[in-house]
């Protein structure tokens, strides 16, 4: 059975203790590794960035999905 794999990359601020996407990625591919590599140019602030990861089956059905955060960063 063949699975695909769609990976989202969302970037978010802390403004007034309230997180706002700030911009987001997408990438998607078939196979064991799937990698999304951006840059983007923040202003000052607090930022983390939330994964997202969906697989679904070769006749397309969602399978699973999952989400993670990194730790807070200040710039």
């Amino acid at each position: 059975m063949t699975y695909s794999a769609e990976l989202t990359v969302t970037l978010e601020r802390n403004i007034n203790d309230s997180w706002s996407t700030v911009k987001s990625w997408t990438g998607t591919g078939v196979g064991p590794g799937l990698i999304v590599e951006k840059e983007y140019y923040v202003v000052q602030g607090t930022y983390r960035v939330k994964t997202t990861a969906k697989v679904y089956s070769s006749e397309g059905t969602l399978l699973e999905t999952q989400s993670i955060y990194s730790a807070e960063k200040t710039y």
